[in-house]
């Protein structure tokens, strides 16, 4: 089975109810992590009423345990309708994890289709679906995706530091 990832908040303008029906055209050989805090109730009970039991909602959880979970699965998925800088993609290329992402600006300055990263047009099943199946019958590519995921993660070490203390702080202020 592969194991794909969505790391963030829980939300519609986040993409959830996307990912989750995505994750009923790929099928029983693919399974998704939700990891992050919003309506975890609201959407676990989506996907089951969608019939999609392939979804598996662990809620928030510590820097400590993402770590493992970018380290445990195949492919990080982003389908935001619009992302500011977006810390998951460069800590899930960091850590190994190819991402595939709506080409919304932000995510496109720093993902290269192909290259170091997979874009698909905003919310299209059949990019998404032919990619993620293509992503993983192609070793070359996911070994591709890989090595230049990780070195464009190393060119905004810095960047990743400044803001998580930003979100953290705007966090702490009841902004984010």
């Amino acid at each position: 089975m592969k194991k794909l990832l969505y790391v963030g908040k829980i939300s519609r303008l986040k993409g959830i109810e996307f990912a989750i029906r995505l994750m009923k055209r790929l099928g029983d050989d693919y399974s998704l992590t939700v990891v992050g805090w919003g309506d975890v109730d609201e959407y676990s009970n989506y996907a089951e009423n969608e019939g999609v039991y392939t979804v598996q909602f662990e809620g928030f959880v510590s820097r400590d345990q993402l770590q493992k979970y970018y380290m445990t699965h195949d492919l990080t998925i982003i389908p935001s309708e619009k992302e500011g800088f977006c810390l998951v993609a460069i800590e899930s290329m960091f850590y190994g994890t190819p991402v595939i992402s709506n080409d919304v600006p932000e995510l496109n300055k720093f993902i290269v289709d192909s290259y170091n990263g997979l874009l698909c047009k905003k919310y299209s099943y059949n990019c998404y679906e032919r990619k993620i199946r293509n992503l993983f019958k192609d070793k070359d590519l996911y070994d591709r995706l890989v090595r230049n995921g990780r070195k464009e993660a190393k060119l905004h070490g810095v960047t990743i530091k400044t803001d998580l203390m930003h979100e953290v702080y705007l966090t702490l202020l009841g902004e984010l």
